[in-house]
């Protein structure tokens, strides 16, 4: 049906394995020769995680959120992305992507306390170096680079989440073409019940949250797994 008031939360496997090739790109300064302009680029983008961070040690269900990283339009080269230096699989995962330039990254406040102390690690004074021609050309970092690809870090909200008001909900679901279900996709499929207990807490907590929440719907909510097809 167009236009169908589907809730969605991307779940990107085989998306994001293309995100962390490598790319043979040279790394690229977006602030060359424009110093105090990334000094206060470094400033926002500090602030934008301690802020998310206290988000997270303010919620109730888990201290595990999801953010949204926007890249510039002039970072979206896949060599440009920053998932070698700040947002690595084994640091702080990238687990989806929205619009063009929009990725999804999963944080736990120790993740933006280690995320937040390589980003002080980046430099900001323009290194130079010279190329083949001898001309010198900007030889940033990769954290410097992969920092000045990004234009902001926000908390992953509900406008995010689902793009239709309840009364679209409402009229989705008496319509009797669309089963009277949506479909929800997770960044992370809950395991079996008994193998909560290998868990790292937080994931617990976040899983169980989710569970709980799920059975407060009542009598009337059947949940199902749907695989999605790709």
């Amino acid at each position: 049906m167009p236009n169908s008031p589907i809730q969605i939360v991307l779940n990107t496997d085989n998306f994001i394995e293309n995100w962390d090739r490598t790319g043979g790109g040279r790394k690229k300064d977006f602030y060359a020769d424009h110093d105090a302009e990334f000094v206060q680029h470094k400033h926002k983008i500090s602030s934008q995680l301690s802020e998310i961070k206290d988000r997270q040690l303010e919620n109730e269900f888990s201290k595990i959120s999801y953010a949204k990283l926007i890249l510039k339009p002039s970072g979206l080269a896949k060599s440009h992305r920053p998932t070698k230096a700040l947002f690595k699989r084994n640091l702080a995962p990238i687990v989806g992507a929205g619009d063009l330039g929009e990725l999804f990254v999963e944080l736990t406040p120790q993740r933006i306390d280690a995320v937040s102390e390589r980003i002080q690690e980046a430099e900001e004074t323009t290194r130079w170096k010279d190329d083949a021609a001898g001309k010198p050309k900007p030889n940033p970092s990769s954290t410097r680079s992969e920092l000045g690809a990004i234009e902001d870090i926000k908390p992953l909200i509900t406008s995010d989440k689902r793009k239709f008001s309840v009364t679209e909900g409402l009229k989705w679901l008496s319509d009797p073409r669309t089963g009277g279900a949506y479909i929800i996709e997770l960044f992370e499929t809950p395991p079996l019940r008994q193998d909560w207990d290998t868990l790292p807490k937080e994931k617990y907590r976040l899983f169980k949250s989710f569970s709980d929440g799920l059975h407060n719907f009542g009598t009337g909510f059947v949940p199902r797994q749907h695989k999605l097809d790709r």
